[in-house]
């Protein structure tokens, strides 16, 4: 195909490797896809609590052990030669992010304990695995934040489309403060504890290609000394692991514009 102007104008790229599959299927494109997700699969779940439902927050203690938790650490941690990288908020370092993090690559995509708790997210949510984002190892030392933001950062013509569903593991349990908030949710605001999930929708029901504001959410400060300890899977519209492998970025690609 041939890249108009006025798509070359919107940042519109071509290029056929970054094609979605006409084989693959999305995890929630329809209206009512998104609570289908949560109604047939998460809430079926052992000890599933739903804190909200417009959008979705549920948490499940106990979700992965704390042999688990410690054993994601160490498996992201030697991938990066235990050095911890600075957290960004779009594509840089801003004082409304403050955390580090280590990316799940290498070594660390194959380990077991790694394969064996996103293949147990894919289970919970019925999405398969390979619509994740690597898994990243995130830390929260005294007094550092992540302010208010949304985790939908992808076009709707990406390869794998938008950011559905977040899940979210506490690696780590924290004296006092490191709370996740939803600002605009009344109420919800979530302790860290060892082993307990996270999981949200991050768009709108009535049109998952939407992101849904009211999912907008905020990560507090530990306090006294405290160290917060997460990892979290992002899990998208379409597959990403493919795409990812081929080389193709978060942009829009005219192949999949429709």
């Amino acid at each position: 195909k041939e890249c108009m102007w006025t798509c070359r104008a919107c940042g519109v790229q071509s290029r056929p490797e970054c094609a979605r599959a006409k084989a693959a299927k999305p995890a929630a494109a329809r209206p009512g896809d998104v609570k289908a997700v949560f109604e047939q699969h998460v809430l079926k779940f052992a000890g599933a609590i739903a804190l909200a439902a417009d959008p979705w927050v549920v948490v499940i203690d106990d979700f992965i052990t704390n042999e688990e938790a410690d054993a994601l650490v160490e498996a992201a941690g030697k991938a990066n030669s235990y050095k911890w990288e600075r957290s960004l908020a779009g594509d840089g370092e801003t004082p409304v992010r403050t955390s580090s993090h280590f990316w799940c690559r290498d070594s660390c995509t194959t380990d077991p304990t790694v394969v064996a708790v996103q293949e147990r997210v894919a289970a919970l949510t019925g999405v398969p695995a390979s619509h994740g984002e690597p898994m990243q190892i995130l830390r929260y030392q005294e007094g550092q934040i992540f302010n208010a933001h949304h985790d939908q950062n992808s076009p709707r013509a990406s390869p794998w489309g938008p950011r559905l569903f977040t899940a979210y593991m506490y690696l780590s349990d924290v004296a006092e403060g490191g709370e996740t908030n939803w600002p605009r949710l009344t109420g919800v605001t979530v302790k860290p504890k060892k082993g307990r999930l996270l999981l949200w929708s991050n768009t709108e029901d009535r049109d998952p290609f939407n992101l849904d504001v009211l999912s907008e959410h905020e990560s507090k400060p530990p306090l006294h000394g405290s160290e917060k300890l997460g990892a979290i899977f992002w899990i998208h519209m379409w597959p990403f692991s493919g795409p990812a492998q081929r080389g193709c970025d978060n942009d829009a690609y005219l192949e999949n514009w429709s």
